[in-house]
């Protein structure tokens, strides 16, 4: 079981669910030293590390093996799984996890423009699922 950190689309416990076969449940948390652009072109974010900013998220504690390789399909060669400690944002307790951080030869594709889950949840969702359904169906 690994723990992982959720930032962007994989936060709607839809997709989450979709993506990996299995339910889970997240709960929040904040990783500081990155910030969150949308995509280029795209209804998804990536991060990448900068030492002013903090991104939002959720932490999936136990991801199966399963699960695990399900993700990686999905991100696929845009993204790099990578530890990373991730704060809880009540508690200030640190855990060590793993999230999906933008590879350093696709940081061009990046926007200046924020992306956040309720522009995501209004907007992107239903060209995203769209997309995505595309995805699942391979």
């Amino acid at each position: 079981m690994t723990p992982i950190f959720a930032y962007g689309t994989l936060m709607d416990r839809e997709i989450m669910a979709d993506v990996c076969g299995e339910h889970y449940h997240g709960t929040p948390g904040t990783l500081e030293g990155f910030k969150r652009r949308r995509v280029l072109d795209a209804m998804f974010p990536a991060i990448t590390p900068d030492p002013t900013e903090s991104v939002s998220g959720l932490l999936y504690p136990a991801v199966s093996d399963q699960a695990l390789a399900r993700l990686d399909r999905f991100e696929g060669e845009l993204y790099q799984r990578r530890a990373v400690s991730l704060i809880h944002p009540e508690t200030g307790e640190h855990y060590s996890t793993q999230a999906y951080v933008i590879k350093a030869e696709h940081q061009h594709r990046l926007s200046t423009e924020a992306w956040t889950l309720d522009w995501f949840l209004e907007q992107g969702k239903p060209s995203f699922v769209q997309y995505y359904r595309g995805f699942r169906d391979r």
